[in-house]
């Protein structure tokens, strides 16, 4: 697994962060390589990149939270990483690099950026958080780019839909990963030239033979 990371866009009035990155309070990372169990529906929603920096960096909203809790998970399983870091209140939007010091840089190096999921969300508990995300990228962001919405999910067919401030919509289907052990997550959801700012909801619809419930994800 060579890494070409796929995630990288970004919008014009968006401050960025480039001072120390953020550190984190709590980090937790583990590498199992007997995984024999799924994933959880959602895996990960992040910007579009093309290179493999081992940067970590976040869109960290408007804001009066005090926690930002990011997982990361491999697309096969075996790595699984936990990280809390402090937040004061935010004025503004901010796309912030944050600290990523993990022990396995090395292993890490072998998967594609598409094959890395980060779910971050923030909160004032990291245990209380629900589908509310913020959306991440490996690598330093650049103008332009498109957003994965990383996903396991046992349907025949998904439809991701986003929906952006003024309640206009884009659907995509989402594809199958072509990776030969996709345990934790196993779709792509690639939406080209959207503006992150934007986007409030994200809906997943799911279809068998018969309908699924709908997923459903607000973007902070």
């Amino acid at each position: 697994m060579k890494i070409t990371l796929p995630f990288v866009f970004f919008l014009f009035f968006i401050d960025y962060s480039y001072s120390a990155p953020l550190k984190s309070e709590r980090f937790i990372e583990y590498v199992n390589k007997k995984v024999k169990v799924s994933g959880s529906f959602h895996a990960g929603l992040q910007l579009n990149a093309t290179t493999h920096e081992n940067k970590l960096f976040v869109l960290i909203p408007k804001h009066e939270l005090n926690m930002l809790c990011i997982e990361i998970t491999s697309i096969d399983g075996i790595y699984k990483a936990f990280i809390n870091y402090n937040l004061l209140p935010n004025s503004k939007p901010i796309f912030s690099e944050v600290e990523f010091n993990s022990k396995y840089k090395d292993e890490l190096i072998n998967y594609k950026p598409i094959e890395l999921a980060i779910n971050a969300k923030i909160g004032n508990e990291c245990d209380s958080i629900s589908n509310k995300l913020i959306i991440s990228s490996w690598g330093n962001p650049q103008i332009k780019s498109d957003l994965a919405l990383l996903i396991r999910s046992d349907a025949r067919r998904d439809i991701a839909h986003i929906f952006d401030n003024k309640s206009n919509s884009k659907k995509v289907k989402c594809n199958k990963i072509d990776s030969g052990y996709n345990i934790a997550y196993d779709k792509l959801c690639l939406f080209k030239d959207i503006q992150p700012m934007t986007i409030k909801n994200i809906e997943v619809e799911r279809k068998n033979l018969r309908n699924i419930p709908t997923e459903r994800f607000e973007i902070k």
